[in-house]
């Protein structure tokens, strides 16, 4: 599945700094479950709902490595100013 989202054009990538259920997200699955359905036709015959579940659990990945990504990025920031504040 990973293998086949990095085929895939740009534009059908999950948005990783947006939570799942956003509209942009949401445009992008309508768009995006089609056409795994169809890549994933000739070996394996999964459904909507299990193609939802998939693409859920690696977004929820994805943005947890961001998420905790940027907080490293504002970690410094926040001990100085913690440092600043004592």
């Amino acid at each position: 599945m990973k293998a086949l989202l990095k085929t895939l054009p740009e534009d059908l990538e999950l948005k990783v700094d947006e939570v799942f259920t956003s509209k942009e997200n949401k445009k992008i699955i309508k768009k995006l479950v089609p056409e795994l359905l169809d890549l994933l036709k000739p070996r394996y015959n999964p459904t909507q709902t299990e193609i939802h579940k998939w693409l859920a659990a690696l977004h929820r990945h994805q943005r947890g490595r961001y998420l905790k990504k940027k907080l490293e990025n504002w970690m410094p920031i926040i001990v100085a100013f913690m440092q600043i504040a004592d």
